[in-house]
This record gives structure tokens, sequence and C-alpha cells, in this order.
């Protein structure tokens, strides 16, 4: 049935590319021929940030390995970036630039051989599917620099294995960050995918939430607001700022057990985790401590592809508190701050100019303890080359923390997935047991 269902989309693509949306590149879905790399996608090149993201997907079904090839060439090859090698310009000072390419699907998907995949246990086979995923994670794809290699970088491993999932199959795809950030894979992904209830339509995504239209009636408390509203954004930005700078220089965190000894952690493997949670407890809590969940979600649209990082240091207290809710409160107030600062539009920038013109710390990630992103997913359960998706799970390796965690919300679960550095964090179950525990400690607190 599988290879039925990709075998109908394959030849759907022929006709009509099933609906592929553009995803913006600069100069257009055609990109010109040479264009140089973003600084964003430069600053991935360095030693100590020279990050993949590694995304695993859980099937219902096996996978069908040639019905799989066939339907990359017609969705995932259509993008430029994915056909395209990093080659240096000797005339402009070694520069990047992005080459299109004649790309052969053998070099890059990797059908693992499971010969004892139906006889293996679920935990068994568990661990199988995470171990692979560790020994990814201390390899790296060939930087393609030269006339001599030109093999894009990414790849993607199918392993046809049951696990306690109930995933009968896993795609584990890895693309070096220069080719894209989290948000546009993400979205180049679903672009491919579509509802398991519908067939025919692709996924959808929570609206967000519309703020009220403030009054034109113009008054002098409005117009007090607004200058105040004007003053604290100032403020905000350049305390964050100082602090941002302060952070890149001499302003060290904490030493914990979780923090790296040095920015040589970007260097080790990792082991890459993952526990899925109810997305109703999360908003159980949510709606008690009136935080900003929802947030997450957004509504899709054609979104601009690249590598627009922006983040923001985010400081969090170690302490024990008599009502546990009072963390959430405390770290929203952080939030609520935080949104009222163009400390994240401040950091990108930062990193366009200064990698472009300055190889200084400012084009560089700051050393901290914890790294942390979140992407939506949707709402309904979905179907990739008419395969249903039991799970999707985004991770890095090559970052300079010991610790980096990952929220993606799907259908009614959050996935937490957790990259972690074996030495530093030796017990990564541990860890997801704890958080686990303090998601089930603040749900009795609201319940109770």
């Amino acid at each position: 049935m599988e290879h039925a269902a990709g075998y109908y989309v394959s030849k759907k693509l022929e006709g009509d590319d099933l609906g592929l949306k553009q995803i913006k590149v600069k100069g257009g879905i055609e990109e010109e021929e040479g264009e140089p790399l973003s600084p964003m996608a430069q600053m991935f090149q360095e030693p100590e940030s020279n990050v993949y993201i590694i995304l695993s997907v859980g099937f219902k079904s096996p996978i069908d390995p040639f019905s799989f090839k066939t339907n990359l060439l017609h969705t995932l090859l259509k993008h430029p970036r994915f056909s395209s090698v990093q080659v240096a310009d000797e005339k402009n000072g070694g520069e990047l630039k992005w080459v299109q390419t004649k790309v052969e699907l053998d070099n890059h998907v990797i059908v693992v051989a499971m010969d004892e995949g139906d006889h293996m246990e679920p935990k068994a086979a568990d661990k199988f599917v995470e171990d692979y995923i560790s020994n990814l994670t201390k390899t790296n794809l060939s930087m393609s620099n030269n006339s001599n290699n030109n093999i894009p970088m990414w790849d993607c491993h199918i392993l046809n294995l049951k696990t306690s999932d109930e995933a009968k199959s896993h795609v584990v795809m890895r693309v070096h960050h220069s080719l894209g950030d989290g948000t546009s894979l993400m979205s180049l992904l679903l672009s491919f995918s579509r509802k398991l209830s519908d067939p025919l339509s692709f996924p959808t995504f929570p609206a967000p939430t519309k703020k009220p239209i403030p009054s034109r009636t113009s008054t002098l408390f409005g117009v007090c607001i607004k200058i105040w509203s004007i003053f604290l954004l100032f403020w905000n930005t350049l305390v964050d700022i100082l602090m941002c700078l302060a952070t890149m220089y001499f302003l060290k965190d904490t030493q914990t057990p979780l923090k790296a000894p040095s920015s040589a952690v970007a260097f080790t493997s990792r082991r890459i985790v993952r526990r899925t949670f109810s997305l109703a407890d999360v908003k159980l809590v949510k709606n008690a401590t009136n935080t900003a969940v929802d947030e997450m979600k957004k509504k899709k649209s054609k979104a601009d592809w690249g590598n627009k990082i922006g983040y923001v240091l985010f400081p969090f207290t170690i302490a024990l508190k008599e009502n546990p809710l009072d963390h959430i409160r405390e770290v929203k107030a952080k939030m609520d701050r935080k949104k009222a600062s163009l400390e994240a539009n401040f950091r990108l920038l930062m990193a366009t100019v200064f990698v472009r013109f300055y190889r200084t710390k400012l084009a560089t990630f700051p050393p901290t303890t914890i790294w942390f992103s979140n992407v939506a997913g949707p709402q309904d359960k979905i179907t990739l080359f008419g395969n249903q998706l039991v799970y999707v799970a985004p991770s890095l390796y090559g970052q300079p923390v010991a610790l980096t965690i990952h929220i993606v919300s799907y259908a009614e679960d959050i996935l937490m997935v957790l990259s972690v550095d074996e030495k530093i964090i030796p017990d990564p179950y541990q860890l997801c047991d704890d958080l686990e525990d303090s998601l089930k400690l603040l749900k009795k607190s609201v319940t109770t």
C-alpha cells in the first residue's frame, strides 16, 4: 500500500507538483548561479559553529526506498538549496557561492540493512535507532568548497524498523545548517505533507490570537502609554545589548553540571533522546498561569528561506519555591520583558555585519549553558508521500553547548528532544524523567 501510495504521489507530482508552494529565496525560486552565501550561512562554516540539523521522522508503515527516492526527486530536489554546492570563488577572495549541480540520489539516500529488524524487540529497536543517530553525530558531511566535491550537504537514512512508539520505519535527515534554519526546513517538509483525514489538503495551523484594534480616539492617557512603551522598548534593548556584549567578552554562566567547560564541546558527538507529552497538559498549566504557549504557533504562510536567526539570552534562576507555579510566573515576567526589546533583531544584525566584515567574537554564538528552540507543527495528523507520520523530532549537533532542547508540537502531542554531550550529561533519560516530573508537579499544582 505504501509503495502504491508513493507511486500515486510521484505521478501526481509530475503533472502539477502536488500544489508545492514556493519558498522565497533571493532572486526567486530559481536563484542566480553563483549567489554568495548569506552572512549567517557563512557563520555556520566556522569551526566552533559547524552545526548540523538532524531530523528524525517516524512513519506508521514501512518505507519503499524506490518510491521514497522518486518522491524526493519531484519535491526536495526542486528546491535550489538541495541541488547546489558551496564553491569558493577564487576571483573574489575565496568567497563561497551557491552553484547548481546534478544530484545523484544514491549519494544522499542511505537504506540501512535491517535483516534482523522483524525479530528485534521494540525496546531494542528504540536503542538501535538512537545509537544510529548518535553515530551520525560523530561524522560530518564534506564541505563542498572545491570543484572536486559536487555533493550537496545533506543526506537521508532509511531504517525500516518497528519501535515502541508504533513507528514501523524511520527517516533520519541530516542537513548542514548553512542550507537553512529550522523554520525554513520545517516549512519545506510540511509543504510536501497532507492531512491524514483529507489527502488533498495541506496541514492546518492554529491562527494567531487576534489582538483588539486600539481606538483611534487620541487621549492624553493613550499618548502617555505609547510614549512609555517606546521608552521601555529603548531601555530594555539598551540593557539587553550591554548584557549581550558582556556575555560575549567576560560575563560567564555559573558553572553547573549542565555547563560545558569550554567551547570545544562543539566537536563532540551527541546522544539525542526524545519524550512525548500531552499538549492538553501543557495548555492546562498555560491557562492557569496566563502564559503564551499559543504564541509558538503561527499561521502557515510562504516563508522566506535562509538562516534568519535572531535569539535572546534568557536567564534561569536555580531555586526552590513553595509553589511550583511561581517558577512559571517568574519566567513569564522575564518573557514579557524580552518581548519589549529588540535584542533578537540586534543579534541578527551583529551576526550579519560582523561575519561579513569583521571576524570577531561578535560574529559567534555566546558561551551559554543551554540552547532552547521551539517550532510549531500542524494541528492534524499528516502524511508524507502517502505514509502517516508518527512523530517529528528535530535536533542539532556541532553546537558549542552540552545541552540543547527542542520543542515541537504535532497534533495533540508536544515532543521534547534533547541533544546532549554524554561526557557532561551521562544520563539524558534521567533528565527527561526530571522534566516530565516537573510537568506533572505543575499539573498537580494547577488541579489542586
